[in-house]
């Protein structure tokens, strides 16, 4: 029974500091590169992002007011627009996030705001939901489409 005890009692060998040193894998060029800080990208997405967040509060506030006739333009074809202009910006803000997660977050904004629009004085219309959707949807397609056609675009994902 000693004899099983004085085993375990002592660490296992350790191997030399030379030779851990020299078993790491060096890195290569292309992941330098990708771990290089990249201030002039990173201020160009914190812009991005503060605008997004800017425009979503916006179209917050602009869904839950009372209406106002502005221009002669469909009701849908407003949701339309703006959600393509609102999915643009968050993809530009956000590039390395999933685009389907951010196509559901956004669908889920647009149906919150018409589920809250009747405690402000507003209709609840599920057609509008139907044009956000719409919307992201086509901004989706324009983005995939040229993430595919522009392979610097593809680089950045």
């Amino acid at each position: 029974m000693a004899r099983m005890y004085r085993k375990y009692a002592f660490p296992p060998a350790v191997p030399s500091r030379d030779k851990m040193r020299h078993d790491l894998p060096s890195p290569s060029a292309a992941a330098i590169a990708r771990a290089a800080p990249q201030p002039l990208w990173n201020g160009i997405v914190r812009v991005f992002q503060f605008v997004f967040w800017f425009a979503l509060a916006v179209t917050l506030y602009m869904c839950l007011r009372k209406p106002v006739m502005i221009a002669e333009v469909s009701d849908k074809t407003e949701h339309v627009v703006t959600f393509v202009a609102l999915t643009m910006l968050a993809i530009a803000a956000y590039p390395r996030a999933m685009l389907a997660a951010q196509a559901f977050i956004l669908s889920g904004f647009g149906a919150m705001i018409e589920f809250i629009q009747p405690y402000f004085g507003r209709d609840k219309d599920a057609k509008d939901w139907i044009a956000d959707t719409i919307g992201i949807v086509i901004a989706m397609a324009i983005v995939w489409t040229m993430r595919r056609l522009v392979p610097a675009l593809r680089a950045n994902t």
